[in-house]
């Protein structure tokens, strides 16, 4: 991304950060998938609705 894109957005959204993947989803799918991801070092946001863990 634009080094100026990036210093705007950054100051527009002060708690935004930058991941390297966003898993959507933590259920039977989505949590191993981000868990695997962070293992291998990669910096994960998991977005969860509702319960970790699904239904």
């Amino acid at each position: 991304m634009n080094s100026s894109i990036s210093g705007k957005l950054s100051s527009a959204f002060p708690l935004m950060k930058n991941y390297d993947l966003a898993v959507i989803g933590a259920g039977q799918g989505g949590l191993p998938a981000a868990f695997m991801a962070a293992r291998l070092g990669a910096n994960v946001a998991l977005i969860e609705m509702h319960e970790v863990g699904g239904t």
